[in-house]
């Protein structure tokens, strides 16, 4: 399906991304994203236990999934944690992420969900996109 897409967000508290578009006879769209992971980085102290820490922060409620990545900061490469949880939960995790022993900070928990879709995919509103979809039909009731 070609679509040109016009705005993105995001359900409140499922992990869905909703594009809102056209398609190439200019009827509307909205194409849902379902099961689309959220995740922000911790920047783990100089010389910490990696294995240490990723139990520590897999201890901390909310938290999906820990993995040990390299990213760069400030031009320069470093080991973080790239931590999966819900995208609603995503503030008292990340308050609890940084009272664990051993990270220094959390990097880009103050990306908006729908925004992190849209880094992770390469996508840019007010372009035409060629993607496959599945169809599904129903109604939905607005307040």
């Amino acid at each position: 399906m070609l679509f040109w897409l016009l705005d993105i967000s995001y359900h409140p508290s499922k992990p869905e991304i909703y594009l809102w578009g056209l398609s190439k006879l200019g009827e509307k769209v909205l194409l849902a994203v379902e099961r689309y992971p959220y995740y922000f980085y911790a920047l783990p102290e100089e010389g910490a236990t990696l294995d240490v820490l990723v139990k520590r922060v897999q201890g901390v409620p909310g938290v999906k999934k820990v993995e040990v990545v390299k990213r760069k900061l400030l031009g320069k490469e470093k080991t973080v944690l790239k931590i999966f949880c819900p995208h609603h939960k995503r503030d008292r995790v990340v308050k609890e992420v940084e009272k664990v022993k051993g990270v220094v900070e959390c990097l880009e928990d103050d990306i908006r969900y729908s925004d992190r879709y849209l880094i992770d995919e390469d996508f840019l509103p007010c372009t035409w996109y060629e993607v496959e979809v599945e169809e599904k039909l129903s109604l939905i009731h607005i307040s």
